[in-house]
């Protein structure tokens, strides 16, 4: 028989044995079944053979083994090292915890770690907040349930000292991202006082060789990046920074400072460079201050001012956001391809469906590069309000030589009904250098694919659009006030349809000096008031109106010299035209305003397939 601390220091000796125990704790809702247990003492060794329980249907096991054991009971300044192993199959949290408010919703199977450590039996027994000494994980392996990904290969080295704790090397790997980390935390002590009050500080360096977003940022089947980055890989990520906390009987404020942050990333082949900034969070209120970086050929420093409580905005707490950028590559950033691949605008992200707050928004870039077209000088003042809707207070970019500048407002407070209502003004802006994209009946088009050119003027429209924010035509209605200079229509199909009309003419590209009109689109219907045009088809006067469908009811004046005997056979019946070369490119032909020209009438109606040709005037001219 052995008593007391002293007898067991001298025993040769001691076992314990314990097998199929079930009993409970009095604070603790869960009985603890099949308790077995297998341990000794030899020679101020405590060697744990097998601790296995249950907990309802979670397993439990370990093993290990302490050397000099009783150094710890007599806390004797001598060295203690101890090595720990736990088992378990499963481990259900949430239903081990159903009644804590910590609500666990987690399950973790397969999981095994390894743990050792090194002190004194002093410190064991007397430390305040943790015990000085250097502690290591050796391995570590799991799996969970809502993040389905396996730990493993985990490795640490951690010193605790009077008031520091360095982590000298921590590794591991996720599924196949690996992660080498070391940092330091200086007066953690601060963090077990019941009010805290002072500084803590955190140096950090990560270094992985490979990191896919995917393994770190999915959750019970969320991912909440953007969708183009979601399956993001970085190779050789470097990252190093600093973070400060501050309490004050209760926590005040954090700073994180990003000094460097360096990657390549995969999908989008770019490469992360001199990333650094200033990250502030206190009173709810978390800012960014100069948060830089370089992506490829793009550049940026971002200021950010948001509020994620519940507090109404102020003046000291106000939302903003702000880009300075000497060029931005967006496609690049975005993995643009090309424009003629098949998008389905109702299933794009709808920005109209998330919670807005009131913003602020501003955005200055030197050069800008959107779906392969470069713009110069790009501004923007923009704001959104609770209500879903987006106020571009000013919009301005460069173009070549001309300038355009946006001011209007997105009504999104319905989702599924959003209404772009504008004010376009633009000054001899080169339409080959400007994209915008439309939807008419399900197809998409490019206000370019047809009309080339320099154009000024003024257009006020309301445009239905989708949530990827293309404009539904059929759906809208807009007033153009229109100048176009050294204009050219390239396979403009009316003007084909009457190919047999003109002598040796190229219909498929055909110039013009001047076009100045004010054109209306409503109701899927744009009304083209009569104007006169000096094109390379010779000087024509035109006007009428086209459905979005391509069903086209033009009058259309031609010169009689102009027109060929079988453009007069075919107002009478017959149709026949001689090819033309393609690449011919015809002079312009001015009207003399002082010369008397006989005309002839043709009214043009129908679809590009199926038309007719005759003679009539239109009777509102």
């Amino acid at each position: 028989e052995v008593t007391g601390i002293s007898g067991v220091n001298r025993s040769v000796k001691s076992e314990l044995i314990v097998n199929d125990l079930n009993f409970t704790f009095p604070d603790f809702p869960h009985p603890i079944r099949n308790a077995n247990i297998l341990a000794s003492l030899e020679k101020g060794n405590l060697v744990l053979d097998k601790l296995q329980f249950d907990i309802l249907e979670s397993d439990f096991s370990f093993d290990g083994k302490i050397q000099n054991f009783p150094a710890i009971f007599h806390g004797e300044d001598k060295s203690v090292k101890a090595d720990l192993r736990s088992v378990s199959k499963k481990i259900d949290l949430e239903e081990i915890f159903n009644q804590d408010s910590s609500n666990w919703q987690e399950v973790i199977s397969d999981f095994e770690i390894k743990l050792a450590f090194e002190s004194t039996g002093k410190e064991i027994k007397e430390f305040v907040h943790l015990p000085k000494g250097e502690f290591f994980i050796e391995d570590f392996h799991a799996k969970l349930k809502n993040y389905p990904h396996a730990f493993h290969d985990f490795h640490a080295d951690v010193i605790i000292g009077d008031n520091d704790l360095a982590v000298i090397d921590f590794t591991g790997e996720i599924d196949k991202t690996d992660f080498h980390f070391t940092g330091k935390l200086q007066n953690y002590s601060k963090w077990f006082q019941a009010y805290p009050r002072g500084k803590s500080f955190f140096d950090f360096d990560l270094v992985s060789d490979h990191l896919a977003v995917h393994d770190l940022l999915t959750y019970a089947g969320e991912n909440y990046l953007p969708v183009d980055y979601q399956n993001e890989a970085i190779d050789r990520l470097k990252l190093n920074g600093k973070l400060e906390l501050v309490f004050d009987s209760a926590f005040q404020s954090a700073d994180l400072w990003l000094n460097h942050l360096e990657g390549q990333m995969k999908l989008h082949p770019l490469r992360l460079d001199n990333f650094k900034g200033r990250i502030h969070y206190e009173a709810d209120y978390l800012t960014l201050e100069n948060f830089q970086g370089n992506m490829g050929v793009s550049d940026f420093n971002i200021q950010l001012g948001y509020n994620v409580g519940e507090a109404k905005e102020t003046a000291l707490f106000k939302n903003y956001f702000s880009l300075k950028s000497q060029m931005l590559d967006i496609d690049a950033l975005m993995g643009f391809e090309s424009l003629e691949k098949e998008t389905n605008h109702e299933e794009a992200f709808n920005i109209f469906m998330v919670p807005f707050r009131d913003m602020d928004f501003s955005a200055q870039v030197n050069k800008l590069n959107y779906h392969n077209f470069w713009l110069e000088d790009f501004f923007l003042n923009a704001r959104t309000k609770v209500d879903h809707y987006i106020y571009l207070d000013t919009l301005g970019l460069k173009a070549a030589d001309g300038r355009m500048g946006i001011k209007g407002y997105f009504n999104g407070s319905d989702p599924n009904q959003i209404y772009f209502n504008s004010t376009l003004v633009a000054e001899k802006l080169d339409l080959d250098k400007l994209l915008f994209k439309f939807e008419n009946f399900g197809q998409d088009y490019l206000i370019n694919e047809n009309l080339h050119g320099l154009v000024s003027g003024t257009v006020v429209s309301k445009f239905l659009v989708h949530p990827d924010l293309t404009p539904i035509i059929d759906r809208s209605e807009a007033k153009m006030d229109l100048t176009v200079y050294q204009g050219r229509l390239v396979n403009f199909t009316p003007l084909q349809a009457m190919g047999e009309y003109f002598k040796d003419k190229n219909l498929r590209n055909v110039r013009f000096d001047t076009l100045s009109n004010t054109f209306e689109l409503k109701e899927g219907i744009l009304s083209i008031p009569k104007m006169n045009i000096n094109s390379s088809l010779g000087f024509i006067e035109l006007s009428g109106k086209q459905s979005l469908d391509m069903n086209m009811d033009y009058f259309i004046r031609i010169p009689l010299g102009l027109v060929t005997q079988v453009g007069f056979r075919s107002l009478f019946g017959g149709k026949n035209f001689e090819e033309v070369d393609p690449d011919k490119e015809d002079a312009i032909v001015f009207r003399d305003q002082n010369r008397r020209v006989r005309f002839v009438n043709v009214h043009m109606r129908g679809t590009p397939d199926d038309y007719q040709v005759g003679l009539g005037k239109d009777r509102g001219n």
